[in-house]
């Protein structure tokens, strides 16, 4: 899963963002940058480990699935606001809160 899917899913639920979703977003893309990251490294650094840093890659790609997943549970319907204008603060807010904050590996969210 990926933020592509995630804003797919987002759209067909009529879903809008909250503070709590935007942390686990951020978990999400902190997990990503590392899976990144331990894909891009040299065998040189891959042996200063006491394992296989490729052997963790699929247990942070279901962590990653499940921030996903929880930031869409965690996510508000849009039919709570009155007005579109609304709607936008509440997004505009949330978004910048959550950047804010950053991420939180330590915690899931479900």
């Amino acid at each position: 899963m990926n933020y592509n899917d995630y804003q797919k899913i987002m759209i067909e639920e009529n879903l809008i963002t909250t503070v709590q979703s935007e942390r686990c977003l951020q978990n999400a893309m902190t997990l990503q940058n590392n899976i990144k990251a331990v894909l891009k490294m040299s065998d040189d650094a891959k042996s200063l480990y006491p394992y296989n840093p490729l052997d963790d890659i699929e247990r942070m790609k279901n962590e990653k699935d499940r921030y996903i997943l929880t930031a869409i549970k965690l996510s508000i319907p849009k039919s709570n606001f009155e007005t579109e204008q609304e709607e936008k603060w509440w997004n505009k807010r949330c978004k910048l809160i959550g950047e804010r904050l950053g991420a939180d590996i330590a915690t899931l969210y479900n």
